[in-house]
């Protein structure tokens, strides 16, 4: 999460100790995390700083992100683009660490790239992807975390182009070992949330977590000896290495696979006809649990909202 002047995240503060039982066991086992985004280019706007100042001292981990647009906030090639990029993220965990040092903290971009016919940000295209693993590896480089911009697409409805978008971004993001994704459920360049959309993210998501996992290769899954016992022009479906494994095989929930005729008798539906679906059935079913002292939590917030007028 992001609070960007010292008011909001002295209140996030206040109400995450009091979930967790006191500051001092907020500092101990911090259950929220934020991040500053800079100023490009080279620059971080004060509010901001002042609120990274009161989560360094609370013990809060704290990242730093930076939002470059190539050809606009910052230079046009990606080299350049990242060497900028690079340069504010290191100026604010470097300010950081020298007054709370020990304290997490962590390598956030979201660079991208200006649409030159009509000065929006592209999110998404080889610039915005190259620029994605440029994030990652510095980040490994310098030993420390990597919060990734990576499905936030250009597109303005779920459609094939924000399919594109998000399975290739996804795709740089896992292969490039970024730790954390962020932007899951965004179109048109982070301007719009869309509950369907955040689905069709979470699918593309897991089905990359799985592809990067890669497979065990040991005598059992190698199954030599099954190939040998079930021999030519038979199947394996009645066997026990079957019946032991296939449960591991990955499985949809969004993604259409059904045959032809069922598909048809269900009236065609569309992946996003399931992730509407869904979502739908989420917003009404779905009940979180109330968190402890909710009154006390209610009562914060109220506080916040009167000093904030």
């Amino acid at each position: 999460m992001t609070a960007v002047d010292a008011l909001n995240a002295r209140g996030t503060i206040e109400i995450a100790a009091e979930v967790v039982g006191g500051r001092s066991a907020l500092r101990q086992r911090p259950i929220i995390s934020n991040f500053q985004c800079s100023v490009s280019p080279l620059a971080y706007d004060p509010s901001a700083l002042e609120a990274v100042f009161t989560f360094g001292e609370a013990g809060i981990p704290t990242g730093f992100m930076n939002m470059t647009i190539g050809a606009g906030t910052a230079p046009a090639t990606v080299a350049g683009n990242a060497v900028l990029a690079n340069a504010e993220v290191l100026a604010g965990m470097v300010l950081f660490e020298l007054f709370f040092p020990g304290v997490p903290t962590f390598y956030g971009s979201c660079a991208t790239t200006m649409e030159l016919r009509s000065g929006n940000v592209t999110c998404g295209g080889p610039e915005d992807y190259l620029l994605q693993a440029v994030g990652c590896q510095m980040a490994r480089f310098y030993g420390i975390p990597s919060n990734i911009g990576t499905f936030a697409t250009g597109a303005k409805v779920s459609d094939w182009q924000a399919g594109v978008d998000n399975a290739v971004s996804g795709t740089v993001s896992q292969l490039a070992g970024a730790d954390m994704m962020c932007g899951a459920g965004l179109l048109n360049g982070a301007r719009v949330f869309s509950f369907e959309q955040l689905l069709l993210d979470c699918e593309t998501f897991d089905l990359l977590r799985v592809v990067s996992q890669g497979f065990e290769i040991n005598e059992e899954t190698l199954a030599v000896d099954v190939i040998h016992s079930v021999g030519p022009r038979n199947h394996f479906l009645k066997t026990k290495h079957t019946k032991a494994h296939m449960r591991a095989v990955w499985q949809p929930t969004l993604l259409d696979r059904t045959p032809w005729t069922e598909w048809i008798s269900k009236g065609r539906p569309s992946a996003n006809d399931n992730a509407r679906a869904k979502a739908r059935s989420i917003l009404a079913t779905h009940q979180p649990e109330p968190l402890p002292e909710a009154d006390r939590i209610h009562k914060i917030i109220a506080d916040y909202e009167r000093s904030a007028h």
